[in-house]
């Protein structure tokens, strides 16, 4: 492994770090354990005890539910903007920001409305998984949901995507590009008595992302900046807030590229290095101590997480005093809960929605083309190298040849063409997505791109042609067609297996049948990094910053895992797109790589659809954080219905 430098005093060496500056993964949306069986959510510890008196232990013994949020005094009901029978006006999915040194601000602090947080905050996801508070075992879903519940970022971006400080108090980049200095905010408290942040910590933290073992989402990016063979990257501390980061080479672009994608639900958390060495690794990864707006209280694995408001937030307080969050896998199950007041959010799916536009004081919070649903095709491995799986070119979609121009590859390109065409997007989205998305956009990963299209892409429609499929088929020698893999894994979305079922009902009209999996993300995650699957799997993600993001993680042959094909072409285009530091060139590298990704026919995205959040009568609305609108994020900004007046926060 190559190491960068760093120093104190005298030279020491430590791993990689300016990882730090990393902001959310898109790629690294959540992925799902093994399914348990459903849980009701517990009873809130406030009608046991009172919350701010009583110990973790008692709360293990919650039971469920019995009715909603407790307060000291009664908060007003019903109010607020938005109709209790149906959404609001779509919210509008992240605009990227193609400058974001200029728009660079200091976030707006909240003061508490009332003197302390009061209730239970309770939210339902439909997978939790274990728990991993150490940041190397933090993998995704849990790094979604933890991540912004224990911990603080660096940075954050607004709702509005402007760069704002968050633990940092100021940063600079040096003239020629290659020197970041960092300052953290002094005094700021971890959980619990373990010290205040500082900089040893942050690169504590970076050095475990990077060990071999390592399963965060963001060991690779960190990896692909700070070992690069050509260049080495120096740490010096200043004093114990601030440090300065020498990359060795102009990568300037590459940390404004993370900031600009920093997403609320996947960052390099802070943690307390004194707190894992106090009480070792299998505890630090039980429980977390961090900087963030709540501090733990217990974790059940697949069932909840339980976390409690801490006092005088250094940045903002919560308005609720504890956050419940329940893994409830099942969607009925869930939509029980919050009609009968036991839930005050959740995840649904948008097949959903109208069973619960009728519920007393219902609100909800709908964010247009927020998620892209698409399918990815394995097995494409054209990049000869260890520790993967050759080429098996007996699949009908692979080639023999990595020649483009080749027969060979022709064929396979005809077929993979005919899958695509045979497939009636505007169908998926009207039967299957209730029409709350749209399908024309042909371009994988360019969701909320689409102003950055040139007058090419503008002008590519999205070809139905079951009659031209089939004789793509014939004319490749597969007329009689073939059987195929479908992996039916859920991510964020809880519709995305739907999507897969429906596809392979369009593909029987061209003769080619599906062999169904239905199997968690966990479970087909190995499949990922270790390029073994050999069809496709269902899949969804929510706007990153740039389509980067998606290309150096799924077609590079150095991405952590592979979401279509490994070709010497592409990995080209990803080194190129990471070496241009101008916006304009660094987009027209991107846009010919959408092209040929297109021509190809090497992935199928079916559609671009909305996100809704379904709000309880008990809790008004928020701002969601960047990016992603399928996890929830700011939570600490939730108010009790009606105390702010209709105000939404953060601004």
């Amino acid at each position: 492994m190559k190491l960068f430098r760093t120093f104190w005093s005298r030279t020491m060496v430590y791993p990689a770090v300016l990882v730090l500056l990393l902001a959310g993964l898109a790629c690294g949306a959540s992925e799902e354990p093994e399914s348990a069986p459903a849980q009701a959510p517990a009873q809130p510890a406030a009608q046991q005890q009172e919350p701010a008196q009583q110990p973790a232990a008692a709360l293990a013994q919650a039971q469920p539910a019995q009715q909603a949020s407790q307060a000291p005094a009664a908060a007003p009901s019903g109010g607020g903007a938005a109709s209790s029978s149906s959404a609001p006006e779509p919210v509008m999915a992240p605009t990227p920001t193609v400058a974001p040194e200029q728009a660079r601000a200091e976030p707006e602090v909240v003061a508490a409305v009332d003197d302390a947080p009061y209730g239970i905050l309770r939210v339902a996801n439909k997978d939790l998984g274990p728990p991993q508070f150490l940041p190397k075992n933090m993998a995704v879903p849990q790094a979604t949901y933890v991540s912004p519940v224990i911990f603080d970022a660096l940075w954050r971006m607004s709702p509005e995507r402007v760069l704002q400080n968050d633990l940092l108090e100021d940063w600079s980049l040096s003239e020629d590009g290659t020197t970041w200095r960092l300052q953290l905010k002094e005094g700021i408290p971890y959980h619990k008595g373990y010290g205040t942040a500082n900089m040893h910590d942050l690169m504590w933290v970076v050095n475990q992302i990077m060990l071999e073992e390592a399963r965060h989402p963001g060991k690779t990016n960190m990896r692909r900046i700070f070992q690069r063979d050509e260049t080495e990257t120096t740490i010096t501390f200043i004093d114990d807030l601030t440090i300065e980061i020498n990359t060795g080479t102009h990568r300037a672009f590459d940390f404004i590229w993370r900031f600009q994608q920093f997403g609320a639900n996947n960052f390099i958390p802070l943690a307390s290095q004194a707190y894992a060495d106090e009480v070792g690794e299998e505890q630090a990864t039980l429980e977390g101590i961090g900087t963030g707006p709540w501090q733990f209280v217990e974790f059940r694995t697949n069932e909840r997480f339980i976390s409690e408001a801490v006092p005088d937030h250094w940045h903002k307080t919560p308005y609720f005093q504890e956050l419940h969050y329940f893994q409830i896998t099942e969607e009925s199950t869930r939509i029980a809960n919050f009609l009968a007041g036991e839930l005050d959010t959740m995840q649904v799916s948008l097949g959903s929605i109208p069973n619960l536009t009728d519920a007393e004081g219902v609100k909800f919070m709908r964010f247009a083309g927020a998620l892209e649903l698409h399918m990815t095709l394995h097995g494409q491995l054209y990049v000869d190298r260890e520790g993967i799986p050759e080429r098996d070119n007996s699949l009908p979609w692979n080639s023999v040849s990595d020649d483009i121009n080749s027969p060979e590859w022709q064929r396979a390109r005809d077929v993979r063409k005919a899958m695509i065409i045979s497939i009636d997007r505007e169908s998926i989205v009207d039967n299957v997505l209730d029409g709350e998305g749209h399908a024309n956009n042909p371009y994988w990963r360019w969701t909320g791109y689409e102003q950055f299209f040139d007058e090419e892409m503008r002008n590519t429609e999205v070809e139905y042609d079951v009659e031209r499929a089939r004789k793509l088929l014939a004319d490749a020698g597969y007329a009689d067609g073939f059987e195929v893999d479908m992996a039916l894994t859920q991510r964020s979305y809880p519709g995305t297996p739907k999507v897969g079922e429906a596809v392979c009902v369009m593909w029987e009209e061209i003769n080619i049948r599906c062999k169904q999996h239905r199997m968690p993300m966990t479970a087909f995650r190995p499949h990922f990094v270790n390029r073994t699957w050999k069809g496709y799997n269902t899949h969804d993600n929510s706007p990153s910053d740039e389509p980067l993001n998606a290309y150096s993680h799924g077609i590079s042959s150095k991405g952590l895992i592979m979401r279509g094909m490994e070709h010497p072409w592409l990995d080209a285009q990803v080194e190129a797109m990471f070496n241009e530091p101008n916006f304009e060139k660094r987009m027209e590298i991107q846009r010919d790589t959408a092209k040929w990704l297109f021509a190809q026919a090497v992935h199928i995205p079916i559609a671009s659809i909305n996100v809704v959040w379904p709000v309880g009568a008990e809790i008004d609305l928020w701002n969601f954080g960047c990016c992603a609108r399928d996890i929830a994020s700011n939570l600490e900004f939730v108010p009790h219905r009606d105390q702010l007046d209709g105000e939404v926060y953060p601004k």
